[in-house]
């Protein structure tokens, strides 16, 4: 549930969490807030949305979310990915989701964000290795899509395999795509040269996802 983000702690900062029951039974609107020893809590939250409990199945359960990477804490203000605390916050928020549980993350509210991922469609970029796809993966979701403004959705999706299987044939589908693209003739633009480090970093850590098949008792 969303309480056991409730003072879990992002670089110096801990975790502030806001929920308001909503008439349909099970979801949550919910408001994320830092809080430092120095500053108090921050005067607007770094995470909101619609949190949805869903079913044993883990049908219908999402966390629908916006990030907002710049919170003030009086007039001063601290960026989470300059801080580089963005994937520490994602990682906390992936424990709240159960396998089969979905996260997805709007862009259209945030202007790095939806340029982004304009870009990354125009120019056939990876998903995954965009800002919001890499916390994607950090919150533990391995299959990251987007339909890119179709039914007036600006948002990226983000999917947790249901089970260890599952978790295998997405590493690997997603390692081929990788791989494709660091292969490609480089752009030499700032967002290619950016999304190519991720491409690299996410590339080590889904071999490692792969050894743990190799080790597993048959």
């Amino acid at each position: 549930m969303v309480k056991n983000l409730q003072g879990k702690q992002v670089g110096v900062y801990t975790l502030v969490v806001n929920s308001e029951t909503k008439q349909i039974q099970g979801h949550f609107d919910v408001c994320i807030y830092l809080s430092s020893e120095r500053g108090g809590r921050s005067n607007n939250p770094c995470i909101k949305g619609l949190y949805s409990v869903g079913r044993k199945n883990a049908r219908y359960h999402f966390f629908d979310a916006q990030l907002i990477p710049t919170v003030h804490f009086g007039t001063e203000a601290v960026n989470l990915i300059e801080e580089s605390i963005e994937e520490d916050l994602f990682v906390h928020i992936g424990a709240i989701i159960r396998p089969g549980g979905q996260i997805y993350l709007s862009y259209i509210h945030e202007e790095t964000f939806a340029f982004q991922m304009e870009r990354a469609f125009r120019y056939g970029i990876p998903l995954i290795t965009t800002i919001l796809g890499k916390l994607l993966f950090a919150s533990g979701c391995m299959h990251v899509r987007s339909f890119y403004g179709a039914e007036g959705r600006f948002r990226i999706d983000g999917e947790k395999p249901i089970n260890s299987e599952v978790a295998f044939k997405w590493a690997h589908e997603m390692l081929d795509e990788l791989n494709e693209y660091v292969a490609r003739a480089e752009k030499k633009t700032p967002l290619d040269v950016e999304c190519r480090e991720n491409a690299r970093r996410l590339l080590v850590d889904l071999h490692k996802i792969l050894e743990q098949r190799d080790v597993e008792p048959v």
